[in-house]
């Protein structure tokens, strides 16, 4: 999951060129989407990217995208483990 839905659009073009051809349909098992998306649900492993290229525009937008409403959803969704990607 990622907070901004251009991030999960680039993810999941990504998450398509690393997978055999033989899984035809790769997200009706792997969910990917934004945070907000994922509020209200679970899953046992989440990965969450916070990475972000634009360090001076995500500095405008701090209050979105360092929300503790918003980073308390993505934390809590995982219920075995949750792997955070982040950059400084």
């Amino acid at each position: 999951m990622s907070p901004f839905r251009a991030q999960v659009r680039e993810l999941k073009k990504e998450v398509k060129k690393v997978l055999p051809i033989s899984i035809s349909k790769p997200f009706d098992t792997l969910l990917v989407d934004t945070i907000d998306g994922m509020q209200g649900q679970e899953r046992n492993y989440i990965i969450c990217s916070f990475a972000n290229s634009h360090s001076l525009e995500s500095m405008r937008r701090l209050n979105f995208f360092y929300s503790p409403n918003r980073l308390n959803v993505a934390i809590t969704r995982a219920i075995k483990k949750c792997f955070v990607i982040s950059n400084y």
